[in-house]
């Protein structure tokens, strides 16, 4: 499809790879990339600031093309107040920040689409409506389970909803969710987030293992996720101490977060530097060198979209062990994929684990079923709704 024949896409998102952070929102790269064949798209990240206080790079406004993503991403500032940061305050100022763009391509046709409802999303109903362009909006989680806990927030959440063209939910379960929030439309489709599996592919776990100089002996459980409390990283924490005396596996932890230094701290607190590694972010593609060393993925999250690593754990190969919430029993549908258990309850944590870690898993079977997780399929049914609200 030449460029003359492709549709203008807008899309407003914080979540996208920045040069400080790669692997920041890998999942929204990924569908733009699978996007590019259908449309000329045009991100707006804007990139936070404060007059008074330096926050991630003072780049302004930066064209930067990530190599092998046929779009172009511009970086305008976004005021920023780091000591009172609210998602309120910041979807107000990502309108301002991405008004200049609007004032300048208003008489471009394009369609807006929008990464979470708030702040990306508030931003692009607001200017949507003002310089009449159809939005799309996609929902991944924490936006619809956690946000409507506080008031404003939550109000800003079913506004922006309320007056999108349309919406997209990457599980079932969100799209209920929303449908309680804002009243039955037919708007709400529910769209699943695909896998590269050019990156995610089954390795052999021994040489792995002496890549990434992991121990060849020993069980490996493998968590991959922002480290927060409603990820469930500390009832891995109890979890994996239980399992310390019959089976003695290594912990990995991938990943950044808020809570990291808690983390660390208990961890150090109950003697386990040597039991549990914490890694923090590494590059995406070297994920899969950890799926492929592991036995088994823990995911203990309260709360959940549809978690891409759970799909990119299949394709590897790699059984899940993870908290039935969310969209994950969507996912892991047959128990010779992985084991559910309830949230918050490390007890049945450990068993599952144990479990888990014991089992003989049909590796083939695993990967075959991960087949149906495409990021093409994904896209061919994004193109389809972004024309029909063009035309609308």
């Amino acid at each position: 499809m030449g460029d003359l024949q492709k549709k203008n896409l807008v899309v407003f998102t914080e979540l996208f790879p920045e040069p400080e952070n790669p692997s920041f929102g890998v999942f929204v790269y990924e569908l733009l990339r699978s996007l590019a064949p259908y449309f000329k798209i045009t991100v707006i990240q804007p990139r936070r600031w404060h007059p008074f206080r330096s926050y991630r790079s003072k780049e302004t406004k930066v064209f930067h093309c990530i190599p092998s993503f046929e779009g172009t991403v511009i970086r305008p500032r976004m005021l920023f107040f780091p000591v009172i940061d609210r998602l309120c305050i910041r979807s107000v100022t990502f309108v301002f920040a991405a008004l200049w763009f609007m004032i300048k391509y208003r008489n471009q046709h394009f369609a807006i689409s929008a990464q979470m409802a708030c702040p990306a999303g508030f931003a692009a109903v607001i200017l949507g409506r003002l310089f009449q362009k159809p939005v799309l909006i996609t929902v991944r989680g924490s936006d619809i389970n956690e946000y409507p806990k506080y008031p404003l927030l939550g109000n800003m959440v079913k506004y922006t909803l309320r007056r999108a063209c349309a919406i997209v939910t990457v599980s079932d379960d969100l799209r209920l969710k929303t449908l309680r929030m804002i009243g039955n439309t037919q708007k709400v489709i529910t769209i699943r987030n695909g896998v590269d599996k050019t990156k995610f592919t089954p390795m052999d776990k021994v040489k792995c293992r002496e890549k990434l100089r992991l121990p060849y002996n020993r069980k490996i459980i493998l968590f991959v996720g922002h480290l927060l409390g409603n990820k469930g990283i500390f009832d891995l924490l109890k979890a994996a101490i239980c399992l310390r005396e019959p089976l003695n596996p290594l912990v990995i932890f991938l990943g950044s977060g808020d809570q990291k230094d808690d983390l660390q701290r208990e961890i150090k607190k109950e003697y386990l530097e040597k039991d549990i590694l914490v890694k923090g972010n590494i590059l995406h593609h070297e994920i899969t060198l950890f799926m492929n060393a592991s036995d088994v993925l823990c995911l203990p999250s309260l709360a959940e979209g549809t978690p891409n690593v759970i799909i990119e754990s299949l394709c590897c190969g790699l059984p899940v062990i993870a908290s039935k919430v969310g969209g994950i029993p969507e996912v892991i549908i047959d128990p010779r994929l992985g084991i559910l258990v309830p949230p918050e309850n490390p007890d049945d944590l450990s068993l599952a684990l144990k479990e888990g870690l014991q089992r003989k898993w049909d590796r083939d079977f695993i990967v075959s079923y991960s087949h149906r997780f495409s990021w093409i399929n994904t896209a061919k049914q994004y193109y389809q709704l972004i024309s029909e609200i063009m035309v609308e």
